[in-house]
């Protein structure tokens, strides 16, 4: 028998929540069961279907991409989270008042990718309910977009630490942001063991 329950999608913009614990040097909390986390912020009564996250992966430097690599092995044994990728391309830059120029990577294709999957999933009839955790104000015009095209829709915005937006907060039916207590109650186990009886423990700088 199907679920009569209204069914709910989350988007996990993933930089935009990992500085925002770090912002606040929450460094325990960037070990989230993303899955669970994604429950505690559903709306009541309605049934969690898709959790997607956005990510890319940084291969410098070696120990951040160290770090990044074991939590997404750790999220890959949790089900079903779909995991997005953008990727990261190096920049020229030039310092101010110098002829110095360096190559930074600069995190491409994240907001396109969280857009493009909201304005796809707003289309399926029965997706009545959308839960973007993230603050980017760039998403505001996305998230517009959908009231005004399907008014059905239930559109929440839940912000990581320290990135409220009021422009991103008036273009959902409502919003909240992120408590340490969620956090706290949403984190992996340490270590995170895999079907193959692997341990995965969490980095140690995020202690």
């Amino acid at each position: 028998m199907s679920s009569s329950k209204q069914k709910t999608i989350v988007y996990i913009d993933g930089f935009n929540l990992y500085y925002g614990i770090r912002a606040r040097k929450w460094y325990k909390y960037l070990w989230l069961n993303l899955y669970d986390l994604a429950h505690r912020v559903c709306p009541e009564g309605t049934e969690l279907v898709c959790v997607k996250y956005f990510t890319s992966w940084n291969s410098h430097p070696p120990e951040k991409y160290a770090r990044q690599k074991t939590f997404l092995t750790a999220l890959e044994t949790i089900s079903p989270i779909e995991i997005i990728y953008g990727k990261y391309s190096k920049r020229p830059y030039t310092f101010p008042d110098t002829d110095c120029r360096h190559k930074i990577p600069k995190e491409k294709f994240t907001d396109v990718n969280i857009a493009v999957n909201l304005v796809s999933d707003a289309f399926d009839p029965t997706n009545t309910h959308l839960v973007l955790i993230g603050g980017d104000v760039d998403q505001s015009p996305t998230l517009k977009f959908i009231r005004s095209r399907f008014p059905d829709k239930f559109i929440r915005v839940v912000f990581p630490p320290e990135r409220l937006s009021d422009e991103l907060a008036s273009s959902a039916d409502d919003s909240f942001m992120l408590s340490e207590e969620i956090l706290e109650r949403s984190l992996l186990p340490n270590p995170v063991i895999k079907k193959n009886g692997k341990e995965i423990f969490k980095p140690d700088h995020w202690s």
